[in-house]
């Protein structure tokens, strides 16, 4: 039987005949139509048809998905060439600066505002290295890790070693829920390890007066359509946050390099986390609400069955 409100539509529908509309009813997807059966120009009844959609609905939202997918990684391909120009050009200028100044100092130590000046020197040369180091990682990925496996497990407790002093300070608490028996994922640890960080480091950032990470890892054996290896069982894990949220206007460009709304960002960090999961055959999503929290939930092949 018609939900109420599928009801309405089709008295609706049945005013101003032929007409159709698209209802939800259930778990289903139907596309219904209704047309007035007339005779001699007197109105006799109505025809109503009613077809399932369901599964041609799924089918486009894959094409949409994997369109979405396609574009992004053609422009992470091209951001990886203009990263590897940027990197040597900037990178190796900016060695050249710290070894200079490294030497000045031997030769000629230097006392009270001028050390102070030559310690700022330093570390925005430092800050810049670091930035070329996180931007060249769209050129040069592990390769080297691409067909290796890791246990999540593991990876988490040693990043988890790394991030708790840093949560700590800012009140927040970390929670896990980690199913046993969890097989390898499709990925090397070192990679893992830099998904984890960012995603980590990203909910801390926007906690920044407390709240709770709750981190999932667990066994997914659904098939899937979309992501880019099929029919593989998955490890799945998600990441949420209680922190300030993303707008509906940001939520679509957050994967985009150089995106950022913090004032002391990169917008790198979650590009790389993309780049890193949608390479290695994976998935990931984000669901958020401004001022109630963000989850991050990837889909990763698995390496080794149990």
């Amino acid at each position: 039987k018609a939900p109420n409100n599928v009801a309405r539509m089709l008295k609706e529908l049945n005013r101003i005949p032929p007409a159709s509309v698209t209802a939800v009813i259930g778990s289903n997807i139907f596309d219904i139509s209704v047309a007035s059966i007339n005779i001699n120009d007197k109105r006799l009844g109505s025809m109503m048809v009613m077809r399932d959609i369901t599964e041609r609905q799924k089918l486009i939202d894959a094409q949409i998905q994997m369109e979405k997918q396609l574009y992004q990684a053609d422009k992470m391909a091209s951001i990886g060439e203009l990263s590897t120009g940027i990197a040597h050009e900037i990178g190796n200028p900016l060695a050249s600066i710290k070894t200079v100044i490294q030497a000045m100092e031997d030769d000629c130590p230097l006392r009270g505002g001028q050390r102070r000046y030559l310690t700022r020197i330093l570390k925005e040369v430092d800050r810049l290295t670091s930035f070329i180091r996180v931007f060249s990682a769209f050129a040069h990925p592990s390769i080297k890790e691409y067909n290796g496996t890791c246990r999540i497990e593991d990876v988490l407790k040693d990043c988890l070693f790394l991030i708790r002093k840093e949560a700590a300070k800012h009140s927040i608490t970390i929670h896990e829920m980690i199913e046993k028996g969890i097989p390898e994922v499709g990925i090397g640890p070192q990679q893992m390890q830099q998904i984890f960080i960012n995603l980590l480091l990203n909910a801390i950032q926007s906690m920044p007066n407390g709240g709770n990470i709750r981190i999932t890892v667990g066994y997914d054996n659904t098939r899937y359509e979309i992501p880019l290896q099929t029919n593989t069982n998955s490890v799945k894990l998600s990441i949420s946050d209680t922190g300030c949220g993303i707008s509906q206007k940001d939520i679509d460009k957050i994967f985009n390099p150089f995106f950022t709304t913090k004032p002391t960002g990169t917008g790198l960090g979650l590009s790389i986390v993309h780049k890193i999961v949608t390479e290695h055959s994976g998935r990931i999503t984000v669901s958020s609400a401004v001022d109630r929290g963000t989850t991050f939930a990837i889909l990763l092949p698995v390496g080794k069955q149990i």
